[in-house]
């Protein structure tokens, strides 16, 4: 147990300096990229070293966030060595028709099209609105009936989410930002409860009359936070013992379905539930009926609020997951600044993957894949927003201090992990068979010291080293794996199912 935990937080502690080093070799970008947009509209704007300098330290104040000069200058010298990037944005931005009122209530943007219900939208926006256009959360008026929710920018590119249930049928070439939050109503008669991203109780029941609370709230300020005391116990000894996380914090639960990961994040729930805590627990996958069974078989829905996206057509949109998750994490905010514990549940984040490949084929189609495949910072800066994405939800956690509230929000997020190889062990590839188009140098490297070795180069083998074995799904399986690499690094902790204990009997 001892070896474990010193693991654990030699692993942490690896990862914090992985951090410290990356925003300081990348000039502040780490950090800068948790708000995407004013990097890439002071790149575009060419402005001074004086007035980037300015632009980026008022950025952060109208944010309570801790600016400094060093800071900002880091930022102006990461801006202006990336000439490529600043001629996309060029490029993206050179037809645009933007107005804006002196006190930023809306911003003019032209509709490019429809996947599901995410709207894409090219926004105007003037130079003077630079150092305070952070879109997420906002209303979008398209046209006289469709109203929107603004989900995520990749400036000057926006992603809404039509409110209405009808998919494609958008009819409006303009759509208008408005600087008004959308909110939703929590209060106590929410508890035991299934509603949707709106806070509207599905199966019927009557609305909430409480209090209104953003949908899409802001990370925990750190002035705001106390030190992290207290365990969240799941009720598992395995957990408990080898990986615990505290009350203020959020594990990444890795697995397939088969291996009990929703088991797991069900006991978890239950457990916190009996000891008082508010569960707010998201399913993004149809299956708000088979979690509702069981938190009530456990006798944890009088304390838990489920937050459900309904499928449409068999399927659900990845966009309304976007919503449901920030939805549910603003709902426990609302009773963690009311001195309570809450944990919330995200089953699973599949659809927020989608949703980010939505994103990246929505850019491409209007940028051009020539462009971007040119540009190694362009694959860079997406890289980071994609965290900056997924940071906008997990940085939601944390232990309040008693000035803010003294309440916890912890989080316990399921991915699905791939499994790796067509199950047949025994099956031996060559050197040959590994495509350098799919399989990297070190990779290719490794393999080829092992078969000049005679180490037969199996499915096994490939399994334990975490290498896809050739076929027609190595890439996607690829792509997955690097996916989840990501999120790792964004969590506080992980637990990862284990295939091969689940062969031998154990569960």
């Amino acid at each position: 147990l001892v070896k474990a935990s010193m693991q654990v937080v030699a692993k942490r502690l690896t990862a914090t300096v992985m951090i410290l080093l990356a925003s300081r070799s990348h000039a502040f970008g780490f950090s800068f990229h948790m708000h995407p947009s004013p990097l890439l509209m002071l790149r575009n704007l060419e402005l001074s070293r004086t007035q980037a300098i300015r632009s980026v330290r008022g950025y952060w104040s109208d944010r309570g966030c801790v600016s400094n000069r060093r800071a900002a200058t880091g930022a102006t010298r990461f801006m202006h060595s990336n000439d490529d990037i600043a001629k996309i944005v060029k490029m993206s931005a050179t037809s645009l028709q933007s107005h804006k009122s002196s006190d930023m209530s809306a911003v003019s943007s032209q509709v490019l099209g429809e996947v599901g219900r995410m709207v894409v939208l090219r926004c105007g926006l003037t130079a003077e609105g630079v150092s305070s256009a952070n879109f997420q959360g906002m209303k979008v008026k398209l046209g006289e009936k469709e109203e929107g929710i603004v989900l995520w920018q990749r400036f000057p590119f926006v992603f809404a989410l039509k409110v209405s249930q009808t998919a494609g049928e958008l009819e409006e070439t303009s759509a208008t930002v408005i600087n008004q939050n959308s909110t939703l109503k929590v209060d106590e008669t929410l508890l035991g409860k299934t509603i949707d991203f709106q806070g509207r109780i599905l199966g019927g029941g009557e609305a909430s009359n409480g209090d209104d609370v953003l949908m899409f709230g802001a990370s925990t300020a750190q002035a705001d936070m106390a030190t992290i005391s207290k365990p969240m116990h799941t009720g598992i000894t395995a957990v408990d013992s080898l990986v615990p996380i505290g009350k203020g914090q959020n594990m990444l639960v890795v697995g397939g379905l088969d291996l009990g990961r929703r088991e797991l994040a069900i006991d978890a729930a239950s457990k916190q539930a009996q000891e008082g805590t508010i569960v707010v627990y998201v399913v993004t996958n149809g299956k708000e009926k088979e979690v509702s069974d069981a938190l009530k078989q456990k006798g944890a829905l009088k304390n838990s609020i489920i937050v459900a996206v309904e499928p449409s057509q068999g399927a659900v949109d990845p966009s309304v997951c976007v919503a449901a998750a920030a939805a549910g994490t603003s709902i426990a905010d609302y009773w963690r600044r009311k001195g309570k514990d809450t944990l919330v549940v995200v089953d699973d984040l599949e659809e927020h993957k989608k949703f980010w490949d939505q994103t990246e084929r929505s850019i491409l189609q209007e940028v051009g894949l020539e462009t971007l495949a040119n540009s190694s910072s362009a694959i860079a800066a997406a890289n980071s927003e994609m965290r900056a994405f997924y940071s906008s939800l997990f940085q939601r956690v944390g232990y309040l201090n008693n000035q803010a509230g003294g309440g916890s929000l912890s989080m316990l997020l399921l991915v699905d992990r791939p499994r790796i190889g067509s199950g047949d062990k025994g099956k031996k590839f060559t050197m040959s068979d590994f495509d350098p188009s799919l399989y990297g140098s070190k990779v290719r490297a490794r393999i080829q010291l092992m078969e000049d070795k005679g180490i037969a180069i199996t499915e096994e083998v490939l399994g334990k080293l975490g290498i896809p074995s050739p076929g027609a799904s190595a890439q996607e399986v690829q792509f997955k794996l690097k996916h989840i690499e990501e999120l790792i690094s964004l969590s506080d902790g992980q637990i990862i199912l284990s295939e091969k204990m689940l062969e031998q009997g154990i569960r």
